[in-house]
């Protein structure tokens, strides 16, 4: 499961991150996007959002 965060979120505060990323087991990674409201990192920083997404999505895959 891939987290990714923005630290303006004002509809889901920042702050929960690490708990919502503690809950579930198994594979999991967090990205933090500095300045990121709700469902904004991908405008933030586009080219480290979407690398970060195919990085992890590569690194999963079933061969």
């Amino acid at each position: 499961m891939l987290f990714t965060h923005g630290t303006a979120d004002q509809l889901v505060p920042f702050e929960m991150l690490d708990r919502v990323y503690e809950a579930p087991r198994g594979e999991k990674e967090k990205q933090v996007f500095e300045g990121a409201g709700h469902v904004m990192a991908y405008r933030k920083e586009p080219e480290r959002y979407w690398n970060g997404v195919y990085d992890f999505i590569e690194k999963h895959l079933e061969d």
